[in-house]
């Protein structure tokens, strides 16, 4: 499977073998700026310019939660690390935030530098 993070504020799931749209996600209200999938949790994060993250269960295709306002400006990235934490960054931030992938708590924010992060 492939997900695609859409100008239309979707995101689609595809079989690549086939083809074939296997399922569409629409939570956000901007455009997805940034995907990341945890095969260990089965969840796939999205980030998008309305600043909200959305994690989905990718088992059954459901929401598990919605944090808008995740960050002061457009999300544009996005890293799972192998300790099960989610690194996000913004466009005009100075911040990287660390969210807890399981309770999908925010864990730390922490000043990255001054200026804009890509």
């Amino acid at each position: 499977l492939i997900a695609v993070g859409c100008t239309d504020m979707s995101i689609k799931i595809w079989n690549y073998t086939s083809g074939s749209l296997v399922y569409q996600y629409i939570q956000h209200t901007g455009t997805v700026r940034a995907l990341e999938y945890s095969e260990q949790h089965k969840i796939l994060v999205s980030a998008s310019s309305d600043r909200s993250l959305v994690f989905f269960n990718v088992t059954n295709y459901q929401t598990i939660r919605v944090v808008k306002n995740a960050h002061n400006a457009v999300i544009n990235a996005l890293k799972i690390l192998t300790n099960g934490l989610l690194v996000s960054g913004a466009t005009s931030s100075t911040n990287i935030n660390i969210w807890n992938l399981t309770t999908q708590a925010l864990k730390h924010s922490i000043p990255a530098v001054v200026g804009s992060l890509l």
